[in-house]
């Protein structure tokens, strides 16, 4: 009877705590959409709406033609993906390379790589303002994809190595037997087999980089490559908060997020317990 009892307690505290985590979790995305929804009047209402009775798409219009939010939207989503692509063309081989091949100093540089990840982003922005400065780069894609694409790439490098090393050498050395090369044998025999790695650093690069506001608001000074990120600042103004077109731009910022991880949520799973696990 006790035991049962227990069961019972431990059961009730078990899908309460699971609702409180879903609530805490869901609760700000599902009140930003929510309220993206609703008309200027019912944003102010007291009390307050929590389900809107008047359902309006205006913010997103106004969000749209007022706010130039789709302007924003390329600039994260062109920066994001080139930063995603740019990740698996240099990381893959990088961490082929560490996996498969042994030259001097390679441990010691492996360890500097990742100690240079470890470094403050804010320590060197402003040695990076003046160099894009006079490069004449600043306020253009070009910058913020070289700025995240350096610094995503150790991570990427460290998470493919530790992947390769997962793939018996036996498969490879029947591709070289076969005649393939290194490059043939990377392409053809390694880099499919390591799809859940590739995939797991994909989408760590897109939604760091995505989700940037640091970088983006130190280079960036412009719509023409300002990311959504700091342009939601624009809604902020000297006397008032558009809150109804800016709840509309935080859902459509989430949207290629929720989509992206939803794509390679089993990629991301098995290649960060799989790959990492003799990093």
């Amino acid at each position: 009877m006790k035991r049962r009892i227990l069961n019972i307690f431990y059961r009730i505290l078990f899908y309460a705590s699971t609702f409180g985590l879903l609530f805490i979790t869901l609760g700000p995305i599902i009140w930003l959409l929510l309220t993206s929804l609703k008309p200027e009047t019912a944003v102010f209402a007291t009390p307050p709406q929590w389900i809107p009775k008047d359902v309006t798409l205006s913010n997103y219009a106004e969000a749209f033609k007022q706010y130039s939010v789709g302007r924003l939207f390329i600039n994260s989503m062109g920066v994001s993906l080139s930063v995603v692509v740019l990740n698996v063309l240099i990381g893959t081989p990088a961490g082929y390379a560490f996996a498969r091949f042994r030259f001097k100093g390679d441990n010691a540089f492996f360890i500097v790589l990742l100690l240079v990840r470890m470094i403050p982003m804010i320590s060197v922005l402003l040695p990076l303002f003046i160099m894009f400065s006079t490069l004449h780069l600043l306020d253009t894609w070009l910058a913020l994809i070289l700025v995240h694409t350096a610094a995503k790439l150790p991570v990427t490098i460290w998470l493919m190595r530790g992947f390769f090393r997962e793939i018996p050498r036996e498969i490879e050395e029947s591709a070289k037997i076969d005649g393939c090369s290194v490059l043939q044998t990377l392409r053809r025999v390694a880099f499919p087999l390591a799809a859940p790695g590739v995939g797991a650093a994909a989408i760590m690069a897109f939604i760091f980089t995505w989700n940037d506001l640091l970088t983006a608001t130190i280079l960036t000074s412009t719509m023409a490559s300002r990311p959504m990120t700091v342009g939601l600042m624009n809604f902020i103004m000297q006397f008032r908060i558009a809150w109804g077109p800016m709840t509309a731009a935080g859902t459509l910022m989430l949207i290629p997020a929720v989509v992206f991880c939803l794509w390679a949520e089993r990629y991301l799973i098995r290649g960060l317990t799989f790959g990492a696990v003799k990093g």
